[in-house]
């Protein structure tokens, strides 16, 4: 039975709509045979006034009388009968009733009213002595299929009547994606005036209805379309084969560009969107946007953080701020201060494409294209914190995070004018190493020193000035940036003239996953050479690595509070301690005692440090560490 032919009420109790099973319908059209029955035509002749319902009302009244369209979604009435009823019980005593006043118009089946046709209806509920009403009214759209009519005309339609119309609007901007626009998004709206409302365009296509092509399903199957445009049970589909930036007819569309098109609804998340076909060009027209905004000056971050926040997305500020760390994400993302160091905030995507901050005249707003590229960029790959640079900025608040989307315009670097090296110790053994300090004036320099040894078969020296010793002899070591050099170090490689007898060695490199680990420790699971001679006393703050690394070994510490273990030794007959492990940061301390090193880099992959310990006579070993800092193996020798 069709919407249109229902008529009256039709009271039905089904497992689907109303929670039980079996059917009882009761009617308000005249039964055949019945015209000379007085009760015929009531629609109320079953009903069943029971009085113990103390209350009706109908508690959706806003939700059932909001704009309505034919075919769209039944709606369901609400109710509040003073107590809890099993409605569906009530219904199929006839206890509970609906009725329609225009059954061309609206239906009822047990509480839900079916949209039939345009026009108004006031829908009539009784239970026991109570009754309530609401006035539902039914809208059908006047658009013909294939007919012409304002783009606002379509946009107002509901997104159910998929059906086609021909319009004509102006190309407003382009929407691009991360894959370099494939889905051919932008937005039009019926004018170029300023202040138009756009409406976003997706998948559109230069090619005709009768066009065919194809694509490639979740399968994996190539699969023909006959045409641009489908069909079935009279609702129109769009195959979107996004095409418009190869198609002769739409590759060369610009902002400011009319163009005339076939469409269809396709509104996405509760978004309205078209989808255009036949797109033809018919002229072009300037947009006349309101002027970009001065670019205003800054001498604080705090002019931008304090802007209001109706204007932090419309006006421009440009200053000098120092970079005080950098995150190494892939957006980019920068922190900055003041020159004092004070307000510090997030830049968002900084680049040093001055492109990418843009004015939309329509919006009367500033966007930001987000290249990330300012770590690639000659100008800014090899900023470092501390660093001055000069920045465009807006406002561009994360939740409730201040941050600003920028644009770096220049960085001041800093030249070393003079180098000197020094370093506590001038000698080292072969197979160990030494760390050489580079003192530059200025004191602070963006540029990064080249660290030479004169003889790398005698000793060798990495990019962080560490001494690693060869052979025996000795080498001069020095530091240069460009025609700078700085003095010659020194340094004399000793041949090895101990050996180390190991007592007992433990490899924790071995333990994966995040969890605590569990108290008390059994060092003895993880001895892999002499005898074992450690328990573990005490342990804090430790937990088995971290799950997207690999071979980490035990960490220490969280980000703010250090972690310590602790070592009692069944024989004190060890005198050197060695710990192979690795800081998170270039901050991260362990410390023996009163011995104490300082990670010399932030952690890599595959990449740790080796520190040694006098332990001589000790029976009690306690080993402090901070932040995160992750220990690989422990060596006892003598």
């Amino acid at each position: 039975m069709s919407k249109r032919n229902m008529r009256g009420v039709i009271l039905l109790a089904s497992a689907l709509s109303l929670g039980v099973l079996g059917t009882v319908v009761s009617c308000n059209q005249p039964a055949t045979g019945d015209k000379d029955d007085d009760n015929a035509n009531d629609p109320w002749k079953d009903f069943v006034a029971d009085e113990t319902i103390a209350k009706l009302e109908i508690t959706n009244l806003e939700a059932l009388e909001a704009e309505w369209w034919v075919g769209e979604d039944d709606r369901q009435m609400e109710l509040d009968l003073g107590a809890t009823y099993n409605t569906a019980s009530l219904i199929y005593e006839n206890k509970l009733m609906a009725v329609s006043s225009n059954p061309d118009v609206a239906t009822v089946n047990g509480l839900r009213i079916q949209a039939v046709a345009p026009g108004t209806a006031t829908i009539e509920v009784r239970a026991g002595t109570h009754k309530a009403t609401v006035t539902v009214t039914v809208k059908q759209d006047a658009l013909e299929i294939g007919g012409e009519y304002t783009l606002e005309e379509i946009v107002s339609i509901p997104n159910t009547q998929k059906k086609w119309f021909k319009s004509s609007a102006v190309i407003t901007g382009w929407t691009k994606g991360s894959d370099g626009q494939v889905y051919g998004n932008f937005n039009i709206a019926k004018d170029w005036s300023k202040g138009a409302t756009s409406y976003i365009v997706y998948g559109a296509t230069g090619k005709t209805a009768t066009e065919g092509g194809s694509y490639v399903n979740s399968s994996g199957e190539t699969v023909t379309v006959d045409s641009v445009l489908g069909e079935k049970d009279g609702v129109f589909s769009f195959n979107n084969p996004r095409d418009w930036l190869e198609n002769d007819n739409t590759k060369d569309l610009k902002v400011g560009d009319k163009i005339s098109f076939d469409c269809i609804r396709c509104d996405y998340n509760g978004t309205i969107e078209l989808s255009l076909w036949n797109v033809r060009f018919i002229e072009h027209q300037e947009f006349e946007p309101s002027p970009e905004p001065d670019a205003v000056a800054f001498t604080s971050l705090a002019t931008v953080l304090e802007a209001e926040a109706g204007v932090k997305a419309t006006t421009k500020y440009t200053g000098n701020v120092k970079i005080s760390s950098i995150d190494g994400t892939t957006y980019g993302n920068l922190h900055v201060t003041d020159l004092d160091g004070s307000n510090e905030t997030i830049v968002y995507g900084s680049t040093a494409t001055a492109s990418a901050l843009a004015w939309d005249g329509v919006n009367e707003i500033f966007t930001f294209a987000n290249p990330k590229d300012y770590a690639t960029n000659e100008l800014t790959k090899d900023l470092v914190v501390g660093q001055e640079i000069n920045v465009t900025f807006i406002r561009a608040d994360y939740k409730t995070t201040k941050e600003v989307t920028g644009i770096i315009n220049s960085a001041v670097h800093i030249d070393p004018t003079a180098i000197a090296i020094s370093g506590d110790v001038a000698e080292v053994e072969e197979g160990k190493t030494i760390s050489l300090t580079a003192t530059t004036t200025p004191a602070f320099t963006t540029r990064k020193l080249t660290w030479t040894s004169s003889d790398p078969e005698t000793a060798t020296v990495n990019e962080n000035g560490k001494v690693t010793g060869v052979k025996a002899g000795t080498v001069k070591i020095t530091a240069s940036y460009g025609t700078v050099v700085s003095n010659e170090f020194t340094v004399t490689v000793k041949a090895a003239t101990t050996v180390s007898t190991v007592v007992a060695a433990y490899n924790f490199a071995d333990f994966g996953g995040t969890s605590a680990v569990t108290l008390p420790f059994s060092i003895s699971e993880k001895l892999t050479e002499g005898s074992d001679i450690a328990t573990v006393s005490a342990v804090t703050k430790c937990y088995t690595g971290q799950s997207s690394y690999t071979g980490l070994g035990l960490k220490f510490g969280t980000k703010t509070e250090a972690g310590m273990i602790s070592f009692d030794l069944s024989v004190t007959t060890a005198t050197k301690m060695t710990i192979v492990g690795i800081g998170w940061t270039t901050s991260d301390t362990i410390s023996v005692g009163e011995t104490s090193y300082t990670s010399a880099h932030a952690y890599t992959e595959g990449e740790t440090e080796t520190y040694e310990f006098d332990i001589t006579g000790a029976s009690q070993v306690v080993v402090n560490l901070t932040k995160r800092y992750y220990i690989q193996s422990v060596t006892f020798s003598k």
